[in-house]
């Protein structure tokens, strides 16, 4: 929504957008909500270059250049925030996602203010903390998901298709 905002140089859509992401920054403390606007607006402005994909696979190569010539001590710090955090950890996250509630019922938004209370979940704790309990054996740590992950978590494939409905129509208004 931010690149979209700054595409039609709507200052009013780009506004609510950043005040949102301060807001909740100050509620999640998730440092992310601060950096999705710039992060859109950069990708925005990367796209409108004459040939992005160029700038985005040398970037992509300097960086892979830089971690791989890093001593293994510095190393650490580059590739594991870099390659693992955006990488293979939300693909991990999804696939335990996927992998559980293809064995378990779904949970039809039983954590959700829509089913207003109604359904009762089965686990014995949130499923964000379950899930991360399932990955690393800690309860205490919540492995949150993807839009993807949560529709199936939710109502399985027609989850999927409602959510990937609701989203196509929010883009297209």
């Amino acid at each position: 929504l931010a690149a979209q905002s700054f595409h039609r140089r709507d200052i009013n859509g780009m506004f609510l957008i950043i005040i949102t992401g301060v807001l909740f920054f100050g509620f999640l403390s998730h440092k992310s909500m601060l950096f999705n606007p710039l992060v859109a607006m950069t990708g925005y402005f990367l796209l409108m270059m004459l040939r992005p994909h160029l700038l985005i696979m040398l970037g992509l190569s300097v960086l892979a250049i830089i971690t791989l010539a890093l001593p293994d001590d510095k190393n650490t710090l580059l590739g594991n925030l870099f390659v693992n955090r955006t990488m293979f950890i939300p693909s991990q996250i999804n696939f335990t996602y996927f992998d559980f509630f293809d064995k378990h019922s779904f949970m039809l938004w039983a954590e959700s203010k829509i089913s207003m209370g109604l359904v009762k979940t089965e686990l014995p704790m949130p499923v964000m903390y379950h899930i991360g309990e399932i990955m690393t054996g800690d309860s205490a740590i919540s492995a949150n998901t993807g839009w993807v992950a949560n529709a199936y978590m939710n109502a399985g494939i027609i989850g999927i298709v409602i959510y990937a409905a609701i989203i196509g129509l929010i883009f297209a208004a």
